[in-house]
């Protein structure tokens, strides 16, 4: 083999000639085209969710939220993430479990069911009631049809047609309208053809038409099956037939649709579904014209056949086949091939569309391709003898420095910039490529092979004729050479990822050491967005003269106008922010190491003012079409607008394609439904909201539900147990609630959903607890035992008093005669004294008298 590589001086001096004698002549011209690859589009709703399997016949919604659908194991209630079928153990008033036909009629909520054995079944108020028995003569029911006012139902069945009218009194009645139509029904489908005449319902009435010749032998119909749309006809090699409302025409698409495929039904992103004779039997003609036929590499058993469809309120897509229910999660999010006609498909590292309609491809594995307006391929690199991806030297003019040998390894090439001229700009591991639109390629090459570039090219500014370009520092090129160049003399002693330069004029440089921003002939750090931001992966600019900084793992970050800065981090729910995208709608889009994340700019500035402690997220992932999960940034084509108003994100996979604008944006709020309460371990029915625990009974558990089908799994909750704790309690995802130990009491349960984009439930779903009090607790049993005490109290304390009193006359008694004993024993003294003082006067009158004689 040639050594290439020491022919570089050849390869300047003739390049035109060698360019004549190497062209590939146009009849062995290589020819290719940017393609989306497969990739799983559809969640099968199976036993995870407590799905039954098998067909499903029959899906809608009634006003409580919740998607009904029919089984042959069983009537199904799905809330967007659990199921909960209703069959003759869970439900013992079912006669069967086998179920063809549902029509829910919204404005009263009730719920007509169809059976494989022919019966009919109303669902209401929680309770079902067969109305019409098995009929073997007409067979199982496969459509139903209710008027507007409830007042006429129409039965389908598989052998005719039946239409009943609807008597309520103090229990509702059927009573058959007229004679049955006999005929052939269609599973799914209220329509019945009989001897070259179709019968369907529209305004409340049966309509008739006589079918077209084309359509009498054996014609094949198909509906969405959920009482809304139109009803399709075709037969093999005809004209495909609408039926809507009480016209019948010819679809206007028809010429779209292929031969062996017949529509089920139209959705709301302007895309029809179609039902193929042939494995794969699922398949849907887009708003672009194009055909897609879904197999398991887009998560589609091939060989289901499509029964019933139905959108629901959010505007999601639900299909029932014979062998699975299934949830279309769209293609607004994709992957990106490069297909050629020999080679294979290449994974797109990322791509810009020059002026002339040319895509310039860099594919994953480094290679560089220039993919021309009329499909050409033109390649600008190959192999060399050990298998690496090298530049091909005839497509190579090398402007400065030598060519060199090194590969273009994955993500090798970093950025793409188109100038003024339409002159495409390519920053590379190897320096900076331009493509004039001449077949060949100009190199400068780092000033590690004698070029002019400080390094590898990270981003490109374009500005005028000239181009800053993001390296081991800033360097301005101009006329094909590098005119200024700051570097770690210049304050910049770091990568540089990206650039901005703003109203100002000011040049901004995202690095991984903070911010630096141009003063003069240096690069100066940024006061509050310095070292301690880490790694920076973007810089924004917002229409009122914002800066918002995106970093690897810090969160982000926005600088007012007056220098104040504000950071929202993992506490605020946002880590990492690669690049930033702001859309019509008022989105905030970055990628991550987790894929790419969706916000709302509303509560990413209310975090950023302090009114809000956590900010609602989505993220998207490569579950949601991605080619992987981890998207990576630093560089230019991390991210960058494409395909007219999307947005392509590199990730380790290559570059996946989001057309944010048309990502579905759920803005109805979930319905919050109490579904279940456990007392004590065991299942307890309640009914008007009301629950009551017995005097042994105080622990309970109640469950819930958010009734949403974008984002289920995410939906969170907050309740509260009015009576036992007022404040409310962050459930996050958890969808039940323990309380233990409840004293007596009444107390009010009360919770509310908020769905993943943080909209919460406008009505919280309430549930009165009572638990009553045991025998001794209960009031009348307080009462009397009050009344009792009362009683005792009262005989105690007369007793009491009649003790007291008796006590009393006791001492007084005892005190009366203590008295009348010392008063007898004071006259008694009294006396004695008295005669004691008689005697004495009498004595001394004596002695007196006796003086007195003898004086004398």
């Amino acid at each position: 083999m040639a050594d290439w590589w020491g022919w570089t001086a050849f390869w300047r001096a003739i390049p035109a000639l060698l360019l004549v004698a190497l062209a590939p002549s146009s009849a062995s011209a290589l020819r290719g085209a940017l393609v989306q690859p497969p990739a799983p589009r559809f969640e099968r709703i199976d036993m995870l969710h407590d799905f039954p399997q098998g067909s499903v016949y029959g899906i809608t919604e009634r006003g409580d939220g919740y998607l009904w659908l029919t089984t042959l194991d069983g009537l199904v209630r799905f809330d967007g993430l659990r199921s909960r079928v209703f069959d003759r153990t869970t439900a013992p008033e079912l006669p069967t479990t086998r179920f063809t036909a549902l029509y829910a009629h919204r404005p009263t909520g009730d719920l007509w069911i169809g059976t494989e054995d022919g019966r009919l079944i109303l669902g209401r108020g929680g309770r079902f009631e067969v109305f019409l028995d098995v009929d073997s003569t007409l067979g199982a029911v496969v459509g139903i049809e209710v008027s507007d006012a409830g007042d006429r139902v129409f039965v389908f069945h598989y052998g005719g047609l039946s239409e009943y009218a609807v008597v309520d009194g103090d229990a509702t009645e059927l009573r058959l309208v007229g004679a049955t139509w006999r005929g052939m029904g269609i599973y799914g489908c209220a329509a019945l053809i009989a001897g070259g005449t179709l019968r369907w319902v529209s305004g409340g009435e049966v309509r008739e038409t006589t079918l077209p010749l084309e359509l009498v032998e054996r014609p094949r119909i198909a509906c969405r099956g959920d009482g809304e749309g139109v009803l399709w006809l075709r037969a093999a090699g005809t004209h495909v037939w609408r039926v809507e409302g009480e016209a019948m025409a010819i679809d206007g698409r028809e010429g779209r649709i292929p031969e062996d495929a017949l529509p089920l039904a139209e959705d709301g992103d302007g895309g029809l579904w179609l039902r193929f004779r042939g494995a794969p039997r699922l398949g849907r003609l887009d708003a672009r014209g194009q055909v897609i036929r879904y197999d398991e590499r887009f998560g589609v058993d091939p060989l289901g056949d499509p029964i019933t469809f139905h959108e629901d309120r959010e505007g999601g897509q639900w299909i029932g086949t014979s062998i699975g229910f299934y949830r279309y999660l769209g293609d607004a999010i994709a992957g990106l091939r490069l297909r050629a006609d020999e080679g294979g498909d290449r994974v797109v590292a990322s791509h810009v569309e020059a002026d002339d309609g040319a895509h310039w491809v860099a594919a994953r594995d480094g290679s560089l391709v220039e993919l021309r307006a009329d499909g050409e391929l033109v390649e600008y690199t190959g192999r060399d003898a050990t298998g690496r991806v090298v530049l091909l030297p005839e497509r190579v003019r090398v402007a400065a420095g030598d060519l060199g040998s090194e590969p273009l390894g994955p993500s090798a090439i970093g950025a793409f910039g188109r100038d003024r001229r339409g002159q495409i700009w390519i920053g590379s591991d190897l320096g900076l490529m331009v493509a004039r639109g001449d077949g060949v390629i100009e190199l400068y090459r780092t000033k590690g092979a004698g070029g002019p570039i400080a390094a590898g090219v990270n981003d490109i500014l374009v500005e005028g004729d000239a181009l800053w370009l993001s390296t081991q520092g800033v360097d301005r090129f101009e006329g094909g050479r590098v005119v200024q160049s700051f570097g770690r003399d210049e304050g910049i002693g770091t990568n540089v990822k990206a650039l901005l330069r703003d109203r100002h004029g000011d040049l901004w440089a995202a690095t991984n050491a903070g911010v630096l921003r141009q003063d003069g002939a240096r690069f100066t750090a940024v006061a509050g967005l310095g070292a301690e931001l880490g790694q920076v992966r973007a810089l924004h600019e917002d229409a009122d003269g914002r800066i918002w900084v995106g970093t690897y793992d810090r969160g982000l970050y926005r600088r007012e106008p007056d220098g104040r800065v504000a950071h929202i981090g993992a506490e605020e729910g946002l880590r990492g922010a690669f690049t930033l995208h702001f859309d019509r709608r008022g989105l905030l889009w970055m990628t991550s190491n987790r894929g790419l994340v969706r916000a709302r700019v509303d509560e990413v500035e209310e975090a950023f003012r302090g009114e809000r402690d956590r900010i609602h997220t989505v993220l998207y992932d490569e579950s949601a079409g991605l080619p992987a999960s981890e998207c990576n940034g630093g560089f230019g084509n991390a991210a960058y607008p494409c395909e007219g108003d999307a947005w392509c994100v590199h990730t380790m996979g290559g570059v996946g394609v989001a057309r944010v604008d048309e990502v579905r944006i759920i803005s109805s709020p979930p319905v919050t439904v109490i579904e279940e309460v456990r007392v004590d371990g065991e299942r307890r029915l309640f009914a008007d909201d009301r629950v009551t625990l017995g005097p042994d009974e105080s622990d309970v558990i109640i469950r819930y539900t958010g009734v949403t089908f974008e984002g289920a799994a995410a939906v969170t909750f907050r309740y509260r147990l009015k009576g036992h704790a007022d404040r409310w309690t962050d459930g996050e995802t958890r969808r039940e609630a323990q309380f233990n130990d409840l004293l007596p009491g009444d107390y009010v349960f009360e919770v509310y959903a908020v769905s993943r984009e943080g909209i919460a439930s406008p009505t919280s779903a309430l549930l009165t607890v009572t638990v009553e009090p045991a025998w001794w607790e209960r009031s009348s049993i307080r009462a009397v035992v009050g009344l009792l005490l009362i009683v005792l109290g009262a005989a105690a304390v007369h007793g009491r008093l009649r003790h007291v009193v008796r006590r009393h006359r006791r001492k007084e008694e005892e005190l009366r005669d203590a008295a009348e004993e010392l008063e007898a024993r004071v006259r008694e003294r009294t006396a004695v004294l008295k005669a004691e003082v008689v005697e004495r006067r009498r004595a001394e009158a004596a002695a007196k008298k006796a003086s007195a004689v003898k004086s004398a």
